[in-house]
């Protein structure tokens, strides 16, 4: 997704990229598009490939899965940003 990429995909593929990490609120998040299923392991995220073609489907499934991964990904950080202040102020 370099800047003379012609893969009419690559904008879509960005914006999607840069919404993602703001929802997840991590921007060292990583995101990846590929036919594996999709997932979250560590700072990297995968999701569905997109094609060339950007069907309709394909965007609507990637954009929801990016989606529901960066709400678990920013959900799981504020539990452990709570969790780990609780023990902090039980230490005081």
């Amino acid at each position: 997704m370099g800047p003379n990429s012609d893969n009419p995909a690559d904008p879509f593929k960005k914006a999607l990229a840069e919404a993602t990490k703001v929802m997840a609120n991590d921007a060292d998040l990583s995101i990846t598009y590929s036919v594996d299923p999709a997932g979250v392991s560590g700072d990297v995220m995968r999701l569905p490939q997109i094609s060339r073609r950007m069907t309709r489907d394909e965007v609507l499934v990637a954009r929801g899965t990016a989606d529901a991964l960066a709400l678990r990904v920013s959900r799981l950080q504020r539990r452990v940003r709570t969790a780990t202040s609780r023990r902090t102020s039980r230490r005081l």
